[in-house]
């Protein structure tokens, strides 16, 4: 089976217990030994905090009394120009993207990398200096849907780095990712159909875009790639930040 966000009920279908501070949501659940055949149970606690620098950080940490796998991520929609009871046009493929990701995994016709790893630069894929979405995506499968490997990549997940910038020429909200993991899926909603949202407005493909920070796909089965199996007793930990500002 593919275990695509999570497996056939991944984390985000669940209920967790959640606590409540100043400028933070403490969300917690433990996934039991063998949920979605995963061995150990496995503590959670994903923290969302929201700073007075416009920051959203996003921090993880999980401990399995088992040998298991975690590659915890979050799958947000972005759409920096806004949305008001007026607007038609929700697009995102006028927005500007940065990614200080020269490389990405390369990919089967069922989404699966196939452990090679390839240069961007010159390629469609190519968004080392600030590139409009929309261009060239007609020439893609849909959109883009693509594993990439951050510039900063030092194996560790200690490393809070910038891997992507984005902004809006309509509004002029900028938002940059930081984050400790090694790479990233930037994704420009290709399946998004028929989806009610603010102002009971109806999103439809390219009307969102998400940055997901987490470790290379499918690392259990390709073994150049960085292990994503934690040993049991140790805990998992890693930060995500969005941050956002006017230009």
């Amino acid at each position: 089976d593919d275990h695509l966000h999570g497996g056939r009920k991944g984390f985000n279908r669940y209920v967790w217990q959640c606590k409540e501070s100043d400028d933070a949501l403490v969300f917690s659940r433990i996934s039991p030994d063998m949920e979605e055949n995963y061995p150990g149970n496995l503590n959670v606690t994903v923290t969302y905090q929201l700073t007075k620098d416009n920051e959203l950080i996003i921090d993880y940490k999980a401990i399995s009394d088992k040998d298991t796998i975690v590659n915890l991520s979050n799958h947000s929609y972005f759409n920096l120009n806004g949305v008001s009871d007026l607007q038609d046009d929700l697009s995102v493929l006028n927005h500007k993207i940065k990614l200080y990701a020269d490389r990405k995994l390369t990919m089967d016709n069922d989404k699966r990398p196939d452990g090679n790893i390839i240069s961007c630069i010159g390629t469609p894929y190519d968004f080392s200096s600030f590139k409009t979405v929309g261009d060239g995506i007609a020439i893609m499968n849909n959109g883009y849907d693509d594993y990439y490997i951050a510039n900063e990549n030092h194996g560790s997940l200690k490393k809070l780095k910038v891997v992507a910038e984005a902004y809006s020429e309509k509004t002029r909200i900028k938002m940059t990712c930081q984050s400790e993991e090694p790479g990233f899926i930037f994704y420009t909603g290709n399946y998004l159909f028929k989806k009610s949202g603010k102002y009971n407005k109806e999103y439809n493909q390219y009307s969102g875009f998400c940055i997901e920070t987490h470790g290379y796909i499918d690392s259990i089965h390709n073994k150049n790639f960085p292990s994503l199996i934690l040993p049991k007793n140790q805990e998992y930990h890693t930060r995500t930040v969005y941050s956002f500002d006017i230009f």
